[in-house]
């Protein structure tokens, strides 16, 4: 935990205060205490200086907090002024604005009616949230007040520990971390239940864990003997609109109703207390914000209508980058150019092409600009300064090019080859990159592929998520997230595409296997194993025999290599990466493409044997359809 400062009053700041040492790279805590009048607002000044001479008087805060009743996602400003706490930055304020998912929000269908009845559910993220420098499109809520990054939902690990805890899963974040249960009444009516809901306007996802009670033991009925009744929220904040020095998303706590309890399963012997803070990727470090009702100093207790935020931002210090994007050849404006820097900066010239946007202070930025029909520029080495502009001109280059035949139409017998030359002459001011394909002129566009097997895998299996297919084991094997509820499967078809059963992938991750690649009699995919990552390899009774660590996070699509020995794997628009059976990295390549799936034709006629299977485009180009298979030679 980091060091925390005293209480800042509404009326007075203490004149002299101390704080014990603090790491580097780490900020205090800074606290309001429950007493802050709401009207009029009061601003407070806080003078930081240490032994050496530094002296800071930097973060005003504004006493003025309001918090929103919950009721049913309608924000009625109003109320009581709420204490609101900042960990980890400084000069930072939580708005404490609380809404109702009971009932509004999607249910998790979670219920923790009991001791031992533990419960988590995956869920995905409407966003990619960036948690202690590693992304996650995916979460896991469980019942017991804790939320993780990533697929850990086979843990629901009641007692709660200290931070960093022994045991649990990894990016674990602890809003509530105690036994809590929704149990059912003598009426078998649910009590309580947990809800998320994703504020697009604001760009939020909110998790709500909604009248939990502790588990303190069973009465001599042998019924459930409830604890305080606790309503609580955590937030997460998309980190492409709230950015933050280190990309790090935004969380926030946020509590409506709590009851910190000490008492506890005398049978069980579990841990009196909640347990607060965060914990970091591989739960050797975190921040503890309280754990058995114990505090650092300066540090608010847990109560009704508190806040709390987790921030890497001290604050946000932005610069302007100003401009104009020009063709270079007429010095005309261009309209709708897209400007991007670093770090997650963006700009679109309006129809006088000028552009003006904010971005965070920084040294040698690079910025690049782009338009439909031209190629990029790219400007180096700016310096980005606080309420400073930085004036940007860009003068774009453009191709133009000239075909020295309008079209080539050939009609080739089976089993034959012609060849047919077209040059490509360029008249523009800059270099063309162009890409060929070929196009069937007769009949239907089903004519083009000669289908030889289809059938819906849906529709036999009942499960809605399917991700890849190979011929293995003299079987068709269909990999399937078994509609997210674990264990994944795959689902075996003979070659008429004739059902045969069903078999447990021997995976942990949300999806399991996604593409799929076959070396000999081993079927290989990719898959996560806690903090490991890589590709595994099974028999055909589905019983793991391999596995190969990766470079990637998720390892999507997949092919080999038969002739160098060699995996070939892709992400999205993620590079496509070549390894060896060790893992290595040999080769990566960048394509402008959102790549699902990855296939490997050593006897390709082109010798392009490399296929991509992609559902789109970084730059979207009318020319080139929303489905593409494209084959490369990725080494020549």
């Amino acid at each position: 935990m980091t060091s925390h400062g005293k209480n800042i009053s509404a009326n007075r700041v203490d004149t002299s205060t101390s704080f014990r040492e603090v790491a580097p790279n780490i900020n205090p805590v800074l606290t309001k205490n429950p007493g802050l009048t709401k009207h009029p607002p009061h601003p407070a000044a806080l003078t930081l200086g240490c032994v050496e001479g530094f002296l800071d008087t930097g973060f005003g805060l504004d006493t003025d907090e309001s918090f929103d009743d919950l009721a049913a996602l309608e924000h009625h400003q109003g109320g009581d002024a709420a204490d609101a706490v900042v960990c980890g930055a400084a000069g930072a304020i939580v708005d404490v604005d609380l809404a109702d998912l009971d009932g509004s929000g999607t249910d998790t269908d979670i219920d923790d009616l009991g001791n031992e009845q533990d419960w988590s559910a995956l869920v995905d993220l409407p966003f990619t949230f960036q948690y202690y420098g590693e992304e996650f499109d995916e979460l896991t809520i469980c019942s017991n007040g804790w939320f993780a990054l990533g697929d850990d939902s086979k843990l629901a690990d009641f007692q709660n520990r200290r931070i960093p805890p022994a045991l649990g899963p990894r990016a674990q974040v602890c809003v509530f971390w105690d036994d809590l249960i929704n149990y059912l009444d003598e009426g078998d009516n649910r009590i309580g239940g947990i809800y998320y809901w994703y504020d697009e306007d604001n760009h939020r996802f909110i998790i709500e864990w909604s009248r939990m009670h502790r588990f303190v033991g069973l009465d001599d009925q042998l019924r459930i003997r409830p604890g305080g009744e606790n309503t609580f929220q955590a937030i997460l904040y998309d980190p492409q609109v709230y950015q933050t020095y280190s990309g790090d998303g935004d969380i926030v706590f946020q509590y409506k109703i709590v009851h910190n309890d000490p008492n506890v399963d005398p049978v069980e012997f579990d841990t009196p207390y909640a347990t607060v803070g965060i914990v970091n990727l591989n739960g050797t470090d975190g921040m503890e914000y309280t754990y058995w009702n114990e505090y650092h100093a300066g540090a608010a207790e847990l109560e009704d209508e508190r806040a709390i935020k987790f921030t890497t931002a001290l604050r946000i210090v932005t610069g302007t980058v100003s401009g104009t994007v020009i063709d270079d050849a007429t010095n005309e404006l261009i309209a709708g150019a897209e400007i991007s820097g670093n770090p997650t900066s963006f700009g679109v010239t309006d129809r006088d092409g000028e552009f003006n946007f904010q971005v965070l202070i920084g040294e040698d930025y690079s910025f690049t600009a782009w338009a439909a029909g031209y190629n990029e520029a790219t400007i180096y080495e700016v310096d980005i300064r606080e309420n400073e502009t930085s004036e940007l001109q860009f003068s774009l280059l453009h191709p133009d090019f000239i075909l020295s035949k309008e079209s080539v139409e050939i009609e080739l017998a089976p089993d034959h080859a012609s060849d047919a030359t077209i040059t490509i002459s360029n008249t523009g001011t800059g270099p063309l990159i162009y890409r060929g394909y070929y196009d069937y002129l007769g009949g239907d566009d089903d004519e083009r592929w000669s289908r030889i097997l289809d059938f819906d895998v849906s529709e036999v299996t009942g499960d809605m998520r399917i991700h890849g297919v190979a011929f293995f084991a003299d079987s068709i094997w269909v990999s399937g997230s078994n509609n997210s509820q674990n264990p994944n499967r795959f689902y075996l078809f003979n070659r008429e595409g004739e059902f045969i059963r069903a078999v447990d992938q021997p995976t942990e991750s949300s999806y399991g296997f996604r593409g799929m690649a076959v070396v000999d009699d081993i079927l290989y995919g990719g898959e996560n194993y806690g903090v490991w990552r890589g590709i595994i390899g099974l028999n055909p009774d589905a019983e793991l025999v391999d596995s190969i660590p990766g470079p990637m996070q998720i390892h999507r699509a997949i092919a080999y290599d038969p002739e160098t020995e060699t995996f070939w794997i892709a992400n999205s628009t993620d590079p496509v990466i070549q390894i060896d059976r060790e893992g290595n990295v040999l080769n990566s390549f960048e394509f402008d493409l959102d790549i699902q799936g990855l296939g490997f034709l050593p006897s390709d006629p082109d010798g392009h044997s490399l296929y991509l299977a992609s559902r789109d485009k970084t730059r979207p180009d009318p020319q080139i359809p929303e489905a593409l298979i494209s084959k490369v030679d990725p080494l020549n």
